[in-house]
Formats: structure tokens, C-alpha cells, sequence
């Protein structure tokens, strides 16, 4: 563990996040050391998932998080990890892999597979409703940016008010 990590600590200085305005995340090394911590996994299992990225679900998400908050690159490797992750609803370490796809993807004005995850009936039922609203609405507004529906619907929840302002006030 202490390799990815000072490896990730290398590089996070070419740290080339996209636009994190838009992220709800703000992805950065410090909050993936904290990811690593609070996800109870042990050294022993950090490391073979960084060794075997594709072999499941569960390490494609580390592997996800650690290139994402660790080096902030936009790479198809770290997309499909996600997608891998969302797609089988891996939770770890309080993180939601659909939420991270999700941000992933905006922050790289990738709007991808977003609208898949994220329903507005669903949003309803949802601890974290402004969330879900401001993902599937970003998702709509990367693809038109005349339809702010959902974006409005996170800015009532309280979810990136003065960004959905900017965005939809003409």
C-alpha cells in the first residue's frame, strides 16, 4: 500500500483534473488516502486489486479511485473501471461507485451511461436526493444544454445552487 500511495503522491502533482466545478467529489489524494482508511480493506487486498484491476468489480473500484483522485486524468482505463464497479453496485469505504462514475464522467463532460443509473423517481426515494437530481441532470444538460430540469430539482434539494444558477439562468 505504501508503494501506490507514494507512487500516487508522485504524480499527483501533474494532477490535471477536468473541469472540478462541476464535481460534487472534488477528487484529490488526501481524500483517497481517507477512502482507504475508512474501507477496512487490508494492505494485502489494496494490493492485489492494483495488481488485477480487471479481475472483478470490487478492485476495478479501487483501481478507479486510485487513478482518479490519486493522478486525475481522464483515461478510458479509469472510466471503464468505474462502469465495471457501477454496474455491479460496489459500495466501499462509504463511496458509491455509481456516484464516483458519475462524477467521473461529468467532470470529464462524458455524460456516458449516467441517465442509466439514475432515474428521477428513483432520485425521490434516495438518501442523497440532491445528488442523484445534480448527476442525471448534468448527464441531460451535457447533451443539451437547454434542459435544466433535474439541474433545477438538485439546486431545491440545496446541490451546487450557484453552479446550476450559472448554467441555467439565461
Amino acid at each position: 500500500m505504501k508503494k501506490i500511495l507514494l507512487t500516487i503522491t508522485l504524480l499527483f502533482s501533474i494532477n490535471l483534473f477536468a473541469d472540478q466545478s462541476f464535481s460534487i467529489m472534488f477528487p484529490s489524494y488526501d481524500k483517497f488516502v481517507k477512502f482507504i482508511k475508512d474501507s477496512g480493506l487490508t494492505e494485502e487486498e489494496i494490493e492485489f486489486a492494483y495488481q488485477n484491476c480487471d479481475s472483478d468489480p470490487q478492485n476495478a473500484f479501487i483501481c478507479a479511485m486510485a487513478y482518479d483522485y490519486g493522478y486525475g486524468l481522464s483515461d478510458p482505463k479509469i472510466e471503464n473501471w468505474y462502469l465495471l464497479a457501477a454496474d455491479a453496485d460496489i459500495h466501499i469505504g462509504g463511496k458509491s461507485a455509481k456516484y464516483e462514475y458519475a462524477d467521473y464522467m461529468i467532470r470529464h463532460d462524458k455524460p456516458g451511461y449516467i441517465d442509466k443509473y439514475f432515474k428521477a423517481g428513483d432520485c425521490y426515494t434516495k438518501r442523497s436526493k440532491g445528488m442523484c437530481f445534480y448527476y442525471l441532470g448534468m448527464a441531460k444538460y451535457l447533451k443539451n444544454p437547454k434542459d435544466c430540469k433535474y439541474l433545477m430539482q438538485a439546486k431545491r434539494f440545496g446541490t451546487k445552487p450557484n453552479l446550476v444558477d450559472r448554467l441555467c439562468t439565461k
